[in-house]
C-alpha cells in the first residue's frame, strides 16, 4: 500500500484525506436532494421519499464517517481544553479547581480513544457493505470478515487497535470502579484539598501551581502525540477504504442505475 502523498499528523489532515473529500461529495447532494426543506439539520431529517438502495449505501457511509470524524474532532481538542483552564469566581464558586478540571479532560480522552475504534469498525462495517447490527460489532467479527480480510485491511485495523488498547484498561477503572489516578495527579489533589485550609503553608502553596503546570505540560504533550498516531493509523485505513467504497459505488450504480443529482454537467 502507498503511502499517503501527505502525511497526516492532525485531525484536519485527515478531512484532507480523498475517501473524507469523496464520501462527502457524494453525501451532501444526496441528503439535500431528498430531505425536506429546512429539516436537513435535525437529528432526524425528513425524507421526500424512499431511498434506494445505493443512495442508502452513500448515505449511511457518510453518516458512519461523520460520527468517526466527531470522534478525532474531540480528541484533537481535549489537550487545547487541558491547557487552557482559566479560573474566575464563578468556577470557584462552583467548586471547580484545575485539578478537577485535568481529570474531566483526561478521563473523557481516555473514554473516548476506546470509541474511536468503535466507530472505526462501525465504519468498515458500513463501507464494506457487512452491515450487521451496531450491537452485534466487535473486532473479530470485522476483522475475520472474508471481504475485509481479502481487501488487506486487517493489520492495519489491528494497528490501531492496538494504540486504542493503550487506554483500555484505564477505560474499564473509569466506568466500572472509579476515578483516574496518577501518583502526580493524586497529590495534586491533596494540595487541592489543603490549599483551602486555613493554616495551608507556604511552601505547599507554592508547590501546587508547579505541579500542575507540570503534569499539564506532559499530559497534553502524551495526547497530542497520540493523536497523531491515531490519525496516521485512520490515514492508512482510509487508504483501503476509499478502493472498496468506489468499488460497492460502482455495481450499485450498475444495478440501480447513476444517481442524477451526482452525475457531471456536460
Amino acid at each position: 500500500m502507498a503511502k499517503n502523498k501527505k502525511t497526516i499528523k492532525t485531525f484536519w489532515d485527515l478531512t484532507k484525506h480523498p475517501f473524507v473529500k469523496k464520501v462527502l461529495q457524494d453525501a451532501i447532494p444526496i441528503l439535500k436532494n431528498v430531505t425536506v426543506s429546512g429539516t436537513i439539520r435535525k437529528v432526524y431529517p425528513i425524507y421526500k421519499r424512499t431511498v434506494n438502495k445505493n443512495e442508502a449505501y452513500l448515505l449511511d457511509t457518510g453518516h458512519t464517517l461523520s460520527q468517526l470524524a466527531y470522534i478525532c474532532q474531540q480528541l484533537s481538542h481535549i489537550p487545547l481544553y487541558l491547557t487552557s483552564f482559566r479560573s474566575s469566581k464563578k468556577m470557584k464558586e462552583g467548586g471547580v479547581t484545575r485539578h478537577s478540571h485535568i481529570l474531566l479532560c483526561v478521563e473523557n480522552y481516555i473514554i473516548r480513544t476506546q470509541s474511536l475504534y468503535d466507530r472505526m469498525l462501525q465504519l468498515v462495517n458500513v463501507v464494506f457493505n457487512i452491515y450487521n447490527p451496531p450491537d452485534k460489532i466487535s473486532h473479530s467479527i470485522i476483522k475475520d470478515n472474508l471481504h475485509v480480510k481479502n481487501s488487506g485491511l486487517s493489520s492495519s485495523l489491528q494497528k490501531l487497535r492496538k494504540l486504542t488498547d493503550k487506554y483500555y484498561k484505564d477505560r474499564l477503572k473509569i466506568i466500572h470502579r472509579g476515578s483516574y489516578h496518577e501518583d502526580a495527579l493524586r497529590k495534586l489533589e491533596r494540595l487541592t484539598i489543603v490549599s483551602k485550609e486555613s493554616n495551608f503553608c507556604h511552601f505547599e502553596k507554592q508547590e501546587l501551581k508547579p505541579l500542575s503546570d507540570k503534569y499539564v505540560k506532559e499530559k497534553a504533550e502524551e495526547f497530542g502525540k497520540m493523536n497523531t498516531e491515531f490519525f496516521v493509523a485512520i490515514g492508512n485505513i482510509f487508504d483501503y477504504l476509499i478502493k472498496r467504497y468506489k468499488k460497492q459505488k460502482e455495481e450499485d450504480e450498475l444495478i440501480y442505475g447513476k444517481i442524477k443529482v451526482l452525475e457531471k454537467k456536460p
